[in-house]
């Protein structure tokens, strides 16, 4: 994935974050150490991650599920059409037998 105007954005507010202390206190509110900075940006990273993995995969389960809705749609469709093929058959022959 290329990197955009956002994420270098989002970036640069990370490094001023984690470099400059008192930027840290002006915009937390409180004093955060370095640590506890990277740690949070890297469980915000995976949790990120892993939602999109799961998006993925919910929507390559869409896409398959209206895949497979089409096919039975067709399949119903043609089991209708035999089924009135085959009672109009029947009636025919039914009457026709009768004289």
């Amino acid at each position: 994935m290329g990197y955009d105007h956002k994420t270098k954005r989002i970036e640069t507010f990370e490094d001023s974050l984690i470099y400059n202390s008192e930027f840290r206190i002006k915009t937390l509110g409180s004093k955060f150490t370095r640590f506890e900075l990277d740690s949070a940006i890297s469980n915000n990273k995976e949790e990120a991650q892993e939602t999109i993995m799961e998006i993925e995969i919910l929507y390559e389960d869409r896409i398959r599920l209206g895949r497979n809705y089409t096919i039975y749609q067709v399949i119903d469709q043609l089991l209708n059409l035999l089924t009135v093929v085959s009672g109009g058959l029947l009636i025919y022959f039914w009457i026709k037998s009768r004289k």
